[in-house]
C-alpha cells in the first residue's frame, strides 16, 4: 500500500472516530516516506497526525510531535516556519493567546528568513522586505485576545526589519520581540 492510500485510510478511520487506527496509518505513511528519504513529503502527514492528536484531546502529544519536528527540520528553512505556524494555531486553540502571538510572529520571521535565503541562493532579489505589519489581521487579533497592545510590537518589528538580510540574527530578533511582548 502506498503512502497516499495509507493517508486516505487514516482519513476514513478518523471519520469513524478511530483515531488510534488513523494515527497508525499516518505513522506507516511517514515511515515509508522516511525510508525513501522523502522528508519533505512526510511533512503533510506529520501535520495531519498532530491535527488528529489535538482533536482527540491529546494536545501534549501533538505539542511533543511539533517539538520533534523542529529538531527534524531544524535546517530546513522551508518547513520550519510552517511548524511554528501550526504550533501557534494549537496555542490559539488552547487559548494561550500571548504564546500564540509570539509563535506566529516567529513563524513570520522564519518565513522572511526563508525567502531571503532563497534570494541569496539564487542571486535573485525578487523578495523585498516590505511586510506591512499594519494590515496583519492575525497578529492584531491575537494581541487583542491576549489583552496586549499590538502597536509597540508592530513598531519594534518595523524597526528590526529595516536592515534585515539573509545573514541577520533571526533568533535575536525573535528574542527581542518576545521581550517586548513579555513587558506588555
Amino acid at each position: 500500500m502506498n503512502e497516499q492510500e495509507l493517508l486516505r485510510k487514516s482519513t476514513a478511520a478518523q471519520k469513524e472516530n478511530n483515531v488510534d487506527l488513523a494515527i497508525q496509518y499516518i505513522d506507516e505513511a511517514i515511515n515509508s516516506y522516511l525510508a525513501k528519504g522523502e522528508l519533505g513529503n512526510a511533512f503533510p502527514a506529520y501535520k495531519k497526525k498532530a491535527s488528529y492528536l489535538l482533536k482527540d484531546g491529546r494536545g501534549n502529544e501533538s505539542w511533543m510531535l511539533y517539538k520533534d519536528l523542529i529538531n527534524k527540520y531544524a535546517n530546513d528553512h522551508i518547513f520550519l516556519p510552517q511548524i511554528y505556524f501550526e504550533m501557534s494555531k494549537q496555542l490559539k486553540q488552547e487559548k494561550k493567546f500571548k504564546d500564540a502571538l509570539a509563535t506566529a510572529i516567529y513563524s513570520e520571521i522564519l518565513r522572511t528568513r526563508s525567502q531571503l535565503i532563497q534570494n541569496h541562493q539564487y542571486q535573485d532579489n525578487t523578495f523585498k522586505i516590505d511586510y506591512n505589519w499594519n494590515n496583519d489581521k492575525l497578529f492584531r487579533d491575537l494581541s487583542k485576545k491576549a489583552g496586549i497592545d499590538w502597536e509597540p510590537i508592530k513598531e519594534a518589528l518595523i524597526d528590526m526589519y529595516k536592515d534585515i538580510n539573509h545573514k541577520s540574527d533571526f533568533n535575536n530578533i525573535y528574542l527581542k520581540i518576545r521581550e517586548v511582548i513579555k513587558n506588555l
